[in-house]
């Protein structure tokens, strides 16, 4: 293999591996948010009659 065509070949796994982290990285913040989400769910049902006064 010529050195060009390694490093095309090094370019190109280096934007795999990007794109790949990308991916796993927008998975993971949906997660993250559908966490947040059932858990505030899950809170307000919890404390629904709760009547909450500040003074």
């Amino acid at each position: 293999m010529s050195d060009h065509a390694e490093l095309i070949a090094v370019a190109n796994v280096e934007d795999q591996i990007l794109r790949d982290l990308e991916a796993f990285e927008a998975r993971e913040r949906r997660l993250l948010a559908e966490d947040r989400r059932e858990r505030a769910r899950q809170l307000n049902a919890r404390f629904a009659g709760l009547k909450l006064t500040i003074e």
